[in-house]
């Protein structure tokens, strides 16, 4: 049904569309056709019309051209226009040629007698303005050297507050004398001239003065104007002036000086090197660099920046010099007494003087430093430096702890006098080896760690990089073991070094660690603790412990662990590169720190040996450990020293027997302090240096 109804609406629908379209469309429309037809008639007059009027124009010139008709109005007129443009045209050029002819003949013959006529008016009116007014001309100007407080004047240099003399030189053309002639400086203040003459070239002295302001080594420029009123006609009176306007004679004369002494000290130096308590000469040379010889006492002042008076003796006067001489004097004496003026920064510097005028000054200051063999001083730190190459270095760590009175030094550019010492090493001394990254203290370190003992060397510098570069140059740390370890009281990670006296060539086993100049003070602090007598460390370790701190991390015990993981680690080495069974005897030998230990505490416990237990008892948990479990520790372990080691350990914490019959500090431990036991052993790590 609903396709039927559509099929019948579409076909109803268009067949009602095309009646419609076929009605409308055969109707006329007037109005519309007639505007259409407008419209297009004003189209194709627009696009034709130019070119049909342009076609008939040209056809209208080519027929009035060819046939003209003289007889219009328009035609008369144009001829007309034109013949009288041109007759006005060429009777233009015809007068003005006349007239120009006439003109000159005319000036011929009248200028002779018009010119002298001017010239005798002109001449009167000049001649009476020289005759009644001053006509001034600025010839030159000179600046002459004054001196100061009448010493160094006429010398020829300028310098620092010098008076300055400016001398001018003025002709006076006129007939009438000029009085009011002013000169002046930069600052603009003006000083009036002395009469100059009539008809006179004047030269005055010292005119005007000034002061050099400018400082040494510099150039100083002055510029001097000179002024005289107008009286007269400004062309006549002002001929010779560079501004009439202002009434001033030059554009500004100026004078450029250098500023320097007419003196000059040059190559200050020592004898030799300045050591303290030990005299010591001084030599200068002075030179005259002036025009003109100097006479009476130069006297020459010395100044340094010491703490103390260090100059005994004074540079003798020179009573003479010549211009352009030179004379050498080594009479001045220096002496350093005192601590407080020993390495550092020691400046010298000096002028001279004439009646207490500076006239010369020392070119180049002299920069040097005191220097003094080594002197031990009881708990202080060493420093270890070649100061010849590292000197900056040296003054600030002095600096740091307090200066040379809380420190030693051992200068290895002093090696002849510091010779005994690095023969025989250091005992308990903290070294702090100060590179300069170059291996300067490389010498110094080999010679010192052959026989020191007790002793902790500590590499300072900015790049972390001494202690690596001395194991890479040095034999007598080769073969040091390395443990990273974390110390109470500092955060920092100290990678350390232990000196291996089985195979380097070392009398003892020493500490050798690396830190940077801002982190010195706190590392000295914190390994101070490791420059200890086994006895000490044995000591100190059984007596730091106790049940109420057991579990609080004590820096005693870590140095103690410390020192004795490395005294193994240097026997394994030895082992190892030896294959010599020895070592293996040596590794449970009771002289080791870690058997002392052992030793001290015993199996028994108690209340009077429990701290005694407690150390043995935690250095055995943390060492057991790291044979196994530390990889900086259990990496480099040969299994037969580890196996000596762990065994030794065990007979006296777990007990002797085959099957540990008889009791160890462990159950003994567990027995009378059960509870402190079980803390210790869910907290095995508490004193361990490492971190695992």
């Amino acid at each position: 049904f609903n396709q039927s109804i559509d099929r019948l609406y579409m076909s109803n629908y268009e067949n009602a569309r095309m009646a419609a379209y076929e009605d409308y469309s055969g109707r006329e429309y007037p109005t519309q056709t007639e505007e259409g037809r407008q419209a297009g008639f004003n189209a194709a007059f627009d696009a034709r019309y130019p070119i049909v009027k342009e076609e008939a124009r040209q056809i209208a010139y080519a027929q009035a051209v060819a046939n003209p008709d003289t007889g219009s109005s328009e035609y008369q007129q144009t001829y007309t226009d034109q013949r009288q443009a041109t007759y006005n045209r060429r009777y233009e050029e015809i007068r003005i040629a006349n007239f120009n002819e006439a003109e000159v003949e005319t000036f011929d013959q009248n200028i002779e007698e018009q010119t002298e006529i001017f010239r005798v008016s002109r001449f009167a009116t000049v001649d009476a303005i020289y005759k009644n007014n001053p006509v001034v001309k600025f010839e030159s100007s000179d600046m002459l050297d004054g001196g100061v407080q009448g010493v160094a004047k006429a010398d020829g240099v300028f310098q620092p507050g010098e008076v300055t003399l400016h001398n001018v030189t003025i002709t006076n053309f006129g007939d009438k004398a000029a009085n009011n002639v002013t000169v002046s400086l930069d600052n603009g203040e003006r000083v009036k001239l002395p009469s100059i003459p009539a008809k006179t070239t004047a030269t005055i002295r010292g005119a005007v003065k000034s002061e050099i302001s400018n400082r040494l080594g510099s150039v100083e420029e002055k510029t001097l104007q000179a002024f005289s009123p107008l009286t007269a006609e400004a062309r006549i009176q002002g001929r010779h002036y560079y501004a009439t306007s202002t009434a001033r004679l030059n554009f500004g004369d100026k004078k450029k000086v250098s500023v320097t002494y007419p003196l000059a000290l040059s190559n200050l130096k020592t004898q030799s090197q300045l050591l303290i308590n030990e005299a010591n000469t001084l030599s200068v040379s002075v030179t005259n660099k002036s025009g003109r010889k100097y006479d009476g006492a130069l006297t020459i002042e010395l100044r340094d920046n010491a703490q103390t008076d260090i100059v005994t003796k004074e540079f003798d006067s020179v009573s003479s010099l010549g211009q352009g001489r030179s004379t050498t004097l080594n009479s001045a004496k220096v002496l350093v007494t005192n601590e407080r003026d020993v390495f550092k920064d020691l400046v010298f510097s000096a002028v001279i003087k004439k009646n207490g005028v500076i006239v010369g000054q020392l070119d180049n200051a002299l920069q040097t430093m005191v220097k003094a063999p080594y002197s031990a001083k009881s708990g202080k730190p060493v420093f270890l430096v070649d100061s010849s190459k590292n000197a900056r270095d040296l003054i600030n760590a002095l600096e740091e702890v307090g200066g040379l009175t809380n420190a030693s030094v051992i200068d290895l550019s002093l090696a002849r006098m510091n010779r005994d010492v690095l023969n025989k090493g250091l005992n308990k001394k903290m070294i702090v080896a100060l590179d300069n990254l170059r291996g300067s203290t490389i010498p110094g370190v080999s010679a010192l760690l052959k026989n020191s003992e007790d002793t902790v060397l500590l590499f300072v510098d900015s790049r972390n990089a001494g202690l690596n570069l001395a194991r890479n140059n040095s034999g007598v740390l080769k073969n040091a073991a390395l443990l990273p370890v974390f110390l109470k009281g500092n955060d920092e990670l100290f990678n350390l070094r232990f000196t291996n006296p089985y195979l380097d060539g070392v009398t003892e086993m020493t500490v050798a660690a690396q830190t940077t100049p801002n982190g010195m003070k706190e590392a000295m602090r914190t390994l101070s603790g490791l420059m200890k007598t086994h006895n000490e460390l044995v000591t100190e370790a059984g007596s730091a412990l106790t049940e109420n701190n057991a579990l609080q991390a004590s820096a005693k015990v870590q140095n103690m662990i410390a020192m004795a993981t490395a005294e193994i680690l240097n026997i394994n080495e030895a082992y190892k590169k030896t294959n010599n069974s020895r070592f293996e005897e040596l590794a449970v030998d009771s002289k080791l720190l870690y058997s002392r230990v052992l030793d001290h505490s015993g199996k028994k416990v108690k209340r009077s040996t429990l701290s005694k237990n407690l150390s043995a008892f935690t250095m055995y948990q943390v060492i057991d450990h790291a044979l196994d479990n530390f990889d900086p520790v259990d990496d480099r372990m040969d299994q037969d020293i580890e196996l000596k080691v762990e065994d030794n350990m065990r007979d006296t914490i777990k007990g002797t027997g085959l099957f540990r019959i008889g009791k160890g500090l462990r159950d003994n431990l567990r027995k009378e302090y059960k509870s402190l036991y079980n803390k210790l052993d869910d907290n095995p790590f508490v004193q361990s240096p490492f971190r695992m």
